[in-house]
């Protein structure tokens, strides 16, 4: 909404139309005081985000029209999705116009950046950029000045974080030439304020200081390398020095990061306080920025640090530090910095060794956090400072030494050091730095920059590949270590050595992903001549590698002769060892968690994309960010009608994090060298899901997700087999969980065998699967006997869950019959088997998914043959399709057969075990007839509800099914069967409509239903047209009558038994889209009038309008009978009419019932009379059994269900007669004690109201009628004063509608009818009583007029409530004098009533003339000598004063403001009181002019009323002085207040004036003092500025009564 309203009112400015300037600068001076700081509320952020969305569309309207003027383009442009709109030259916004908004929305914008609300100041400071792209000599320096003395400020630490909020968000404006030729004049000052930002006390001022330096130095790249002698570039010299001192002290001071939880992440509020990303950003682009000469001076201080420190809490950021200032310094030492930081570092890691070893070298004696630190700072090094080949042998040293070392942290750092050298040998990057070109070269399609990029030497190539080979056969001679002489060498099973083994493996894949990169499959090769840098690319070309970043070769990193064929072998050889050990750890270390977990690492990388937090992941949603930032200004800058979006013309910064991002993140999946060995990768696949479903969590959570991504991009085929397996896996836990914990016995024989382990399940034939497999309780107990214990088969019932429920796995299963079909089979068992809390959750939501992903599973092959995505028609299916066709067809009919002969077979189980029991002489209680568990029918239900078909209706058996399911004691089954069988009735209504309208021969006889092509509405007619079986499904349907505990027990039994069903409940409360979808027919109710809090289930009435609409008079014919029966004991009183039902609830059933049917009973089927006539006199019977307050409204509701009926049934005839039995009684209303009791009045009344709140238009007749037979009763004073409250209240009820509906032929009476009521109930019309009688008479008069104000309020509120105020609002000055009136009362709820009638009728929006009137009858009101009337007068127009501001006159709205000022001179204290409060929101809104006005008219009277003086002492004021002297105070503090944080240039003499009133006597003291005390504390934190606004005599006058005096003075 508040987008929408910034937007109509940015928009709707045109500088030729004053009004609009005048409304918007009106407008924004009324929100004003909401945006102070102090006055912070949870307004706060509805205000800022209108103050955001104002600025955003006004700086999109503007940038267009200027853009639109440099194009030469003067005519109005539409807008379409590629092109904004833009006015026509006359309307479009000038310079001079933009300034004055400009001006208007600064000083907002500046409040609001110093909230407490930390979202607010971030928009704020969006808005202040947005700001200052428009006008930017207006905006920036007033910021950059506010940005500075926030830095500068030590009492108020927020306005350091709002100043550094600001100046990141100004950044690219305030720098940017185009906008701010002088900018970078203003960085070296800002840039030394901000130093202070880096402080280890507040890490997110901290935070926030990077932003803004990252931002800054993006930009100072450009600027420099145009201009390496600038200013700017001599200032950093000195800057950048100051700022690594303060960088070092914060990574000095920072705690260490909490460990990771055994989910791999950080606790709730873990992780860096400081964001090491942004760290990450800013470091790179200063030191990007800074000369060359002095990179290198840089990374000699940063390597000094390094040496000396080990600091391991911040080692994370020095090791960035390190791999930023090597790269940077390379770059400055042609390619190579590695004489900055390698021989020093590992001289202080290596040391002569002094044994008789073969070893040369071995590593120092110190400590192991200091040991880890130094090989960590050489492992960064190594990554970017170049020409790493002259320390191999040095640097293979110090791996192999690590990796040989127990500890880990020490062989752990080892890998990471093969990492970072792999990757100095054979990463493709970027060059550091700026790179070549400026950013305001021409744009092409598919790069945005020239880029350089860093590619290896053939010799760097070929010393990777050597390294790999060597650490290869060192990662082998570990595990193969002791089998050496075997013919076939085994992995070892030392833990120890598996575990260096696989971190050398992680390492030399991580590291060597460049390498593997070669290893793709041929259909990528020719994308290498994309390595041409001239050679176009197409975008489908770019999709497929994701963007065109580098010159090397995109099809794999090394391109010439054998590169594939190095990278292929590479990859099968480390991933062969890494399958190999983990074949050995499940064989011989199944129980180790730790281990199994450990060899999944290898894998990690190569689907580490698809993480939704990888690290890969990361810039590119940071990028995302960036850009949103820079959107408004780059998109200022384009050319109108320029190709693409803003993104092309980013900042390099941004460019080149993104295009670096994406490169590793298409590298990663090049990595995938498994696409070139089958046979490998099958098998790791094979191996992966067998972890998948492993006991231990973690295990099973890290294998889940490498299966899953590799599942990605695995072959169908083995897609398909690997989810074959899982499924068998789940049903195996499934059998093996159900013998062992003795549930097969309760369930019966239900199960089917199980499978080999690994072994897809043959014995599920999808082409037999409703042929019911043979299996015993014995084998199920055979079946569990080789289990470990419950727990594991519960663990792997979770894990296989977790695998199928993945994005790789469930849509695939949906995509075909069988694997759907074999799925179901095993859920079936699983859900039953589940006992455990976490996998009966985890089968749960695996259902819910596959539920949710049913519908677009059809029977029907569907085809898509052109471009734009048009299938064909039915008749050109080919007969491979129609084969196909039928073959699913099929498949669905046999899994309907499969499981009903599941329930079938249970039965029997069942009836053999109970004639057992017989034979052996049970008792009486075992002679019934058993039937199946009920969580096994309600499963069953539930997924044969979940695979109706729309295209084609369920088998009869099915249909049968669901029928005399819905009659079951089973909850759960009628629930589900219930919404299966509405289904089933739904599609076969809308199929049937279709048919209609298509074939004029249609079949639409009542007995259509029994024709040979509608077998299942055949089925269920044949049973629910059986009276018995009607009678029964009506008394079992009552049981389910929705309590509020009741209710929410059994949606409870529902989510656990059913799973997705749960989402599928519809509310009994709401008929909505859901149960309009499946019922048909319009929503109800249709009209504006409210359904009322009944008890009826709406959903459970719309069932029996779709039986009764299907099978029409036979359905009628087996209701009737219960029908009548429930009725006739309902007038009987019987206590007791169906069992465990109150008879209230059966009240309810039976209007839900003939509701129903009078809905869906078509004339047509039943052309003699008899139905229409029956339900007529059952409507008359049930409506008058009605009673109490609820029944009352359950009656109303059912008396609206049946006149909403469509024309063609019968309900309109029962309508009819319904109005006509309740219009025949007259009177309409009578006294008390002259007619029946309360209950039936008010019930009359109720009905007819519900008779004619849906009606339309067409029956204005009708309506006609109602109100000429109604209006005069209710608005003559026995009904409009009838003593009973429960009357009254249907009275205002009907009034309100027939205000609503009036028909043009009933206006006349109704406005005659109207006036009459409101003048009886002026307060003029009321006369003085005289006689001996003349005190009861006068104290009844009383509680007469009492009693009729209530009902006028309760009718006014209604009728405004409801909206119709335009047809009304003639009458609501007339009904205001009566309303204002019913505040003289002692009873709090009328007085509530009125004040809530005064309130709406205040928000109405009238025309002038109705305001003219309104006005009047307030004036007339003020004269009034009950004070609570005359105070009830100013909220009233407080509200109606805001709300009809911009459509009042100034006149009247000066009329307003005298009546206010009148009655702050009232003689009551309560009224001048209240009389202030709102005179201070009308002084805020009011114009300068009106302001000035009051202030002199104000100050006369202060003046006049000055107490005269008698030598030292004053003369007394009579207390007609003091009330005159009160009001002028009154009115000139409620000035004061209304500017609540600014002193305007009247304030100072105002409050002079009442400095001298401190003195006055009560109340006219205490206000004065009060209003000080309030003056100070909104002041005072910008007192020093405030006080500018006095002369100094002023201030010393006012200071003496703010300051209080001193006890001692």
């Amino acid at each position: 909404m508040v987008p929408a309203a910034a937007g109509f009112i940015v928009h709707s400015m045109d500088p030729k139309n004053d009004v609009s300037w005048d409304f918007f600068e009106r407008l924004i001076a009324l929100i004003a005081n909401y945006f102070h700081p102090s006055n912070t509320g949870r307004w706060s952020v509805t205000t800022c985000s209108f103050l955001v969305h104002t600025i955003a569309h006004f700086v999109s309207r503007v940038t267009n029209e200027r853009r639109a003027e440099k194009a030469g383009l003067s005519e109005r442009i539409f807008g379409s999705k590629t092109q904004s709109a833009v006015a026509a030259a006359e309307h479009r916004l000038s310079r001079d116009f933009v300034n004055r908004v400009v001006n208007l929305l600064l000083p907002l914008m500046q409040q609001a950046l110093h909230s407490k609300y930390g979202s607010v100041s971030v928009q704020a400071a969006g808005a202040a950029r947005d700001l200052a792209i428009l006008s930017p000599e207006i905006v920036i320096e007033p910021c950059l000045v506010q940005a500075a003395e926030g830095l500068q400020s030590i009492s108020s630490p927020h306005r350091t974080s709002a100043a550094l909020r600001l100046l990141s968000s100004l950044t690219p404006v305030f720098m940017d030439p185009s906008f701010f030729p002088n900018g970078v004049d203003f960085l070296p000052q800002i840039l030394m304020l901000t130093l202070p930002g880096i402080d280890a006390n507040d890490l997110s001022k901290t935070d926030a200081t990077f932003k803004f330096i990252a931002s800054a130095a993006g930009r100072l790249q450009s600027i420099i390398a145009s201009d390496p002698g600038c200013a700017v570039a001599h200032f950093l010299e000195d800057y950048v020095f100051q700022l690594l001192e303060r960088v070092f002290a914060l990574l000095e001071s920072l705690e260490a990061p909490p460990k990771k939880n055994r989910n791999g992440h950080f606790p709730s509020g873990g992780g860096s306080p400081v964001s090491f990303f942004i760290f990450s950003v800013s470091m790179e682009n200063l030191l990007g920025a800074l000369p060359r000469d002095l990179t290198v001076t840089v990374a000699q201080r940063i390597s000094k640090q390094v040496r000396g420190a080990a600091v391991s809490n911040a080692i994370k950021f020095y090791a960035l530090l390190v791999r930023t200032a090597a790269a940077a310094a390379a770059e400055a030492k042609s390619g190579c910095s590695a004489n900055i930081f390698i021989p020093q570092l590992l001289d202080l890691i290596l040391e002569k060794s002094s044994d008789s070893t073969d070893e040369q070298y071995t590593l120092t004696s110190v400590g192991e956090n200091e040991l880890v630190w130094r090989i960590r700072m050489l492992a960064q090094a190594s990554r970017t400072c170049g020409r790493m080949l002259q320390f191999k042998e040095k640097i293979s040293t110090v791996i192999r030494l690590a990796m040989d070392k127990p500890s880990r942290p020490i062989y752990k750092a080892g890998g990471r050091l093969l990492r970072g050298f792999l990757e100095g040998l054979s990463c493709t990057r970027m060059k550091f730095g700026p790179g070549l070109g400026t950013e305001e070269d021409a744009v092409t399609d598919g790069g945005i920059y020239s880029f350089q990029w860093k590619e290896p030497s053939k010799e760097e190539w070929a010393g990777a590949e050597d390294f790999v080979e060597y650490f290869l056969k060192q990662a082998e001679k570990l595990c193969y270590e002791g089998s050496k002489g075997l013919k076939e060498p085994e992995v070892t099973n030392d833990r120890d050595v598996l575990f260096r083994a696989l971190r050398m493996l992680h390492a030399i894949q991580r590291g060597g992903r460049w390498i593997f990169a070669g290893a793709i499959p041929d259909r990528l090769k020719e994308l290498d001549r994309f390595a041409d840098a001239a050679i176009s690319m197409s975008k489908q070309d770019a999709k497929m590698i994701l963007k065109r970043p580098v010159s090397a070769g995109l099809g794999g990193e090394r391109v010439e002769s054998g590169g594939r064929e190095i990278a292929t072998k590479l990859w099968s050889r480390t991933y062969l060892l890494v399958s190999e050990i983990m074949a050995m750890v499940i064989a011989t270390r199944p129980d180790d968690g730790a281990l199994l977990y450990r060899t999944l690492e290898p894998l990690e990388l190569a689907h580490e994309p698809f993480r939704k937090a990888s690290p890969t992941r990361q810039p590119l949603h940071i990028c995302t960010a960036y850009k949103s930032i820079y959107t408004s200004v780059v998109a200022s800058k384009r050319p109108f009608g320029a190709e693409g979006g803003p993104g092309r013309d980013m900042p390099r910064f941004i460019v080149k994090l993104r295009v670096e991002a994406h490169h590793e993140l298409r590298l990663s999946i090049a990595a995938r060298g498994g696409l070139t060995a089958d046979s490998l990768n099958d098998t790791l696949i094979s191996q992966v899901a067998g972890l998948a479903i492993n006991d231990f969590p973690r295990v099973r959570g890290e294998a889940r997700g490498v299966l899953t991504r590799a599942m990605r991009f695995a072959k169908p085929a083995v897609r398909r087999r690997e989810i074959q397996r899982i499924i068998a896996v789940l049903k195996e836990s499934a059998i093996s969980v159900t013998a062992s914990s003795g549930l097969a016995s309760e369930l019966g024989d239900i199960t089917s065998p199980s499978s080999t382990r690994g072994v897809a399940m043959q014995s599920e034939d999808p082409h037999k699967p409703g042929e019911m497999p043979s299996t015993t309780t014995q084998r199920l107990a055979q079946s569990a006997s080789g289990a470990k214990n419950g727990d594991i088969l519960y663990d792997r019932m979770i894990g296989a869950a977790a695998v199928l429920r993945s994005a790789a796995a469930a849509p695939i299963i949906m995509r075909s019959w069988d694997l759907f079909i074999s799925i179901l089979k095993a859920l079936l068992d699983a859900m039953l088997s589940a006992e455990r809390a976490d996998a009966a959750s985890a089968v749960s939501y695996l259902f819910s998914k596959l539920a949710s992903l049913v519908r677009p599973l059809s029977l029907t092959p569907i085809r898509v043959v052109r471009e734009d995505f048009s299938a064909t028609a039915d008749e050109t299916y080919t007969a491979p399709e129609r084969d196909e066709e039928k073959r699913r067809t099929m498949l669905y009919d046999d899994l309907n057969k499969y499981l009903l002969g599941v329930l079938n077979r249970t039965t029997e189980s069942l009836k053999k075990d109970k004639e057992q029991e017989q034979s052996h002489g049970a008792g009486s209680e075992l002679s019934k007839t058993k039937e199946a568990h009920w969580r096994l029918q309600s499963l069953v239900a539930t997924i044969l509800y979940i695979i109706l078909r729309e295209d084609r209706p369920p088998p009869a058996s099915v249909a049968e099914f669901f029928i005399k399911g819905m009659a079951s004691d089973v909850v759960t089954l009628r629930q589900i069967s219930s919404k299966a069988i509405m289904f089933i009735l739904a599609v076969h209504g809308r199929r049937d409509g279709v048919k209609r309208t298509e074939d004029a021969s249609f079949d639409d006889s009542p007995t259509s239903w029994r024709t040979a092509g509608n077998l299942a509405l055949g089925a269920i007619g044949e049973v629910v047209c059986e009276p018995q079986f009607a009678k029964k499904l009506v008394h079992t349907l009552a049981l389910d009558h929705d309590d509020s505990e009741g209710g929410s027990r059994r949606n409870q039994m529902i989510g656990n038994a059913g799973g997705a069903i749960a989402v599928m409940n519809i509310s009994r409360n709401i008929d909505g889209d859901a149960c309009w979808m499946m019922a048909g027919g319009r929503p109800w109710p249709s009209s504006w009038v409210p359904r009322s809090r009944d008890n009826m289930n709406i959903v459970r009435m719309r069932l029996y309008e779709s039986f009764v609409r299907v099978f029409g008079r036979y359905i009628f014919d087996a209701l009737a009978p219960t029908l009548s029966d429930l009725i006739a004991k309902l007038e009987a009183k019987q206590e007791i009419i169906i069992s465990g039902v109150k008879p209230e609830d059966v009240r309810v059933l039976a209007a839900e019932m003939l509701a129903g049917i009078c809905r869906g009973l078509d004339i047509y089927h039943c052309e003699d009379g008899v139905p229409e006539e029956k339900l007529q006199s059952l409507a008359f019977a049930l409506l008058s059994d009605m009673t109490g307050r609820l029944g009352n409204v359950t009656g109303g509701t059912l008396i609206r269900l049946i006149a909403t009926s469509e024309s063609h049934t019968v309900g309109c005839g029962v309508w009819a007669s319904i109005l006509e039995w309740l219009l025949k009684k007259k009177p309409v209303v009578v006294p008390m004690g002259d007619g029946p009791v309360a209950h039936l009045q008010a019930r009359r009344l109720r009905y007819l109201h519900a008779c004619v709140a849906d009606i339309d238009e067409s029956k204005g007749d009708i309506t006609s009628r109602f109100v000429k037979e109604t209006l005069g009763p209710l608005t003559s004073e026995i009904g409009f004063d009838h003593q009973l409250k429960t009357v009254r209240e249907e009275v205002a009820r009907c009034l309100s509608l027939i205000a609503s509906i009036v028909p043009k032929q009933a206006e006349i009476f109704f406005d005659d009818k109207i006036t009459e009521l409101f003048g009886r109930m002026s307060p003029g019309a009321m006369t003085d009583v005289a006689g001996p009688d003349s005190s009861s008479i006068e104290d009844a008069q009383k509680k007469s007029r009492s009693r009729q104000g209530e009902t006028l309020s309760r009718f006014i509120s209604i009728v405004q409530w409801g909206g119709r105020t335009t047809a009304f609002e003639k009458y609501v000055p007339k009904a205001l004098p009566a309303l204002f009136a019913s505040f003289d009362e002692s009873d709090s709820e009328r007085i509530s009533h009125a004040r809530m009638a005064l309130s709406f009728c205040a928000q109405g929006r009238f025309l002038s003339s109705t305001i003219r009137e309104v006005i009047v009858a307030v004036e007339e009101t003020v004269n009034d000598p009950r004070w609570k009337v005359r105070s009830s007068v100013l909220a009233f127009l407080q509200v109606f004063s805001f709300v009809s501001l911009f459509r009042i006159s100034p006149n009247a709205m000066q009329h307003i403001r005298q009546i206010v000022l009148t009655l702050l001179a009232d003689s009551q204290l309560e009224v001048r009181q209240a009389a202030a409060a709102v005179f201070v929101t009308m002084v805020r809104d009011a114009t300068t002019e009106a302001v000035e006005e009051v202030r002199n008219s104000r100050m006369k009277v202060l003046e006049s009323t000055t107490p005269k003086r008698r030598g030292s002492k004053r003369e007394p004021l009579d207390s007609e002085t003091v009330r005159e002297r009160h009001g002028a105070v009154l009115g000139l503090s409620s000035m004061i207040t209304s500017n609540p944080y600014s002193v305007p240039q009247w304030m100072p003499a105002v409050l002079v004036a009442l400095s001298s009133c401190v003195n006055d006597p009560p109340p006219i003291s205490t206000g004065v003092r009060k209003l000080f005390a309030d003056f100070m504390r909104t002041h005072r934190d910008e007192w020093s500025t405030h006080k500018l606004a006095f002369a100094p005599d002023e201030l010393d006058i006012v200071s003496e009564v703010l300051v209080s005096p001193s006890y001692y003075a």
